[in-house]
């Protein structure tokens, strides 16, 4: 067909993108773009979605306006990251059957589309037919309403008794990978199990971490030495040495500290014999060599639960 006497005009759609609305002007003829409703039903699939797009169109005679004659017509579609001039960030070319000026093609089929494209930067579709030459100005490729709430940056957000955002994988993968820390600002709830935790929130550990032997969680730990001082323990213990009572003192921020309230394990480094009580709100230790001894000054670690 001759360059100089073809009207190309396309009515175009993207899956998951539309195209604007608008009368474009190209080379030798126009480049129009009609939005398309999105479905938004969803529907199940039992595998991995490819990476494709759909793109239709329709080819007329300038001449004429009406169609051009049926047969296969050699495209080029490209994808740019600016509305003119820049790199070719994608391009596929493929003989495309058109009938009554009407066709339909598939992007990524030829030349599979990467996922880093669709990374919430800007794109801009460009296409060229035949030996005409590449339409202007290029169409912007833009997202479906939905699809916002997923670009880099964006919030999910619902009001409903569901998950605002569920994500699986009957696979072997992990259904969520995430390459920078995670912030939480509510409750954490994990039904699996909790593989390499690493350090755990700062003084909370289920009580699986410690075999499943107290209800309730840990609100504090710590390793103190025979003088009271404090080896390493969480951020809310603060720890002396009483020596007329000869105890232990062990004061827990953010916690009155009653005997009948809470649980407390307590392991002595060299052994004897151990008895945690409550005075004034803090955590009372003591560490006998027996019954009758005195209280003895000896290293020796505890964990606090709160059931």
């Amino acid at each position: 067909m001759d360059r100089k006497s073809r009207h190309l005009m396309m009515v175009a759609a993207l899956c998951l993108s539309l195209l604007a609305a608008a009368g474009l002007r190209a080379q030798h003829g126009y480049v129009t773009g009609a939005q398309v409703k999105p479905e938004l039903e969803q529907t199940k699939v039992s595998t991995t979605a490819p990476m494709l797009l759909q793109y239709q169109g329709r080819l007329t005679d300038p001449g004429t306006g009406g169609p051009v004659a049926d047969g296969s017509y050699t495209m080029v579609l490209r994808l740019y990251g600016e509305p003119s001039g820049g790199k070719v960030l994608w391009a596929e070319a493929k003989d495309v059957p058109v009938q009554d000026g009407l066709f339909s093609t598939v992007l990524g089929d030829i030349t599979p589309l990467n996922q880093g494209l669709f990374n919430g930067s800007s794109l801009w579709l460009a296409i060229k037919v035949g030996a005409d030459e590449e339409a202007v100005p290029r169409q912007q490729v833009l997202p479906v309403a939905y699809a916002l709430s997923l670009v880099p940056g964006a919030a999910v957000q619902a009001n409903s008794g569901k998950a605002a955002l569920s994500i699986g994988n009957s696979g072997t993968g992990p259904a969520l990978q995430t390459a920078g820390s995670v912030d939480v600002d509510g409750d954490l709830t994990v039904s699996g199990a909790v593989h390499n935790p690493g350090i755990v929130t700062q003084y909370e550990f289920d009580d699986h971490i410690y075999g499943g032997m107290h209800s309730g969680r840990a609100i504090a730990f710590g390793v103190i030495d025979e003088n009271g001082g404090i080896l390493s323990s969480s951020a809310n213990v603060s720890s002396s040495w009483n020596n007329l009572g000869k105890h232990y003192e062990i004061t827990i921020d953010g916690h009155d500290y009653d005997w009948r309230s809470y649980v407390t394990v307590v392991t002595p480094v060299i052994g004897g014999i151990t008895s945690a009580w409550s005075n004034d709100g803090k955590l009372y230790v003591g560490i006998y060599k027996d019954s009758t001894s005195p209280g003895l000054k000896t290293p020796f670690q505890f964990v606090t639960f709160k059931p």
